[in-house]
C-alpha cells in the first residue's frame, strides 16, 4: 500500500487516466470539469482501493470536488485505522493469559451494513462473546450496548478514536449509533 498523502495518490491516479497535472487543483470537480465518466470514477475507487487499501464509494447523482474525495479517504483510513487499533489491542490483551498461538482474528475488517452506520464486527459494548469448557472462545470488541437493570435501560455508544479521528465526526458516529438502537428497542408496559 501507499503511504503518501490521499490528494498525491488521487493525482496519480487521474494522471494515469491521461488528466494533465495542471488541471488537478482541489476544487475541481470530476465529472464536470475533468470530464470523467463513470467507468473512469469506478477506476479512481478502484485505484485508491489497491494503493490506499480503502474503498469508498465515488459513483453517484452527485458530482465530487478532489477535496471531497480526499476527505472521504481520509473518513475511510481513520475507521481503518480505529478497528485495526482495537483488534490489535484485544489481540494482545487475551494473548497474555492464553496458551500461545490460540488467539485469532477472524473475519478482519468485514462490514456488515445497518440503516445508519457499517460496523466492522457484528456486537458493541467491549469485550464480549462466549468460551466453553474447553478453553475455546469467540470473542468480539464492542463498543455500543444495551441494557436493562430493573425498570430502567441504558444505552451505551462510543467510537474509536486514533490520530486520524476528526473529533465531529466521532460524535455523530456515536450520536448515529445511539439512534439505530433507539428505533429497534420495544417498551412494554
Amino acid at each position: 500500500m501507499d503511504s503518501s498523502k490521499p490528494i498525491d495518490t488521487l493525482k496519480a491516479i487521474l494522471i494515469d487516466l491521461g488528466i494533465p497535472k495542471e488541471s488537478l487543483h482541489q476544487g475541481v470537480l470530476l465529472q464536470e470539469d475533468l470530464q470523467l465518466d463513470s467507468t473512469e470514477i469506478v477506476e479512481i475507487a478502484l485505484g485508491l482501493k489497491r494503493r490506499l487499501g480503502v474503498s469508498v464509494k465515488l459513483e453517484g447523482r452527485q458530482d465530487m470536488t478532489l477535496d471531497q474525495v480526499c476527505q472521504k479517504v481520509e473518513a475511510a483510513i481513520s475507521v481503518r485505522s480505529e478497528h485495526a487499533l482495537s483488534i490489535w489491542l484485544a489481540q494482545s490483551e487475551l494473548s497474555s493469559f492464553c496458551l500461545p498461538e490460540t488467539v485469532r482474528v477472524f473475519n478482519f475488517m468485514e462490514v456488515k451494513k445497518y440503516r445508519c452506520v457499517q460496523h466492522l464486527s457484528s456486537i458493541y459494548a467491549g469485550g464480549i462473546g462466549w468460551v466453553d469448557s474447553n478453553g475455546e472462545s469467540d470473542l468480539a470488541i464492542a463498543i455500543r450496548s444495551v441494557y436493562q437493570y430493573d425498570n430502567e435501560i441504558y444505552l451505551n455508544a462510543g467510537a474509536g478514536i486514533v490520530a486520524e479521528s476528526v473529533p465531529r465526526n466521532e460524535y455523530i458516529e456515536s450520536v448515529n449509533k445511539m439512534k439505530t438502537m433507539l428505533t429497534n428497542l420495544v417498551l412494554e408496559f
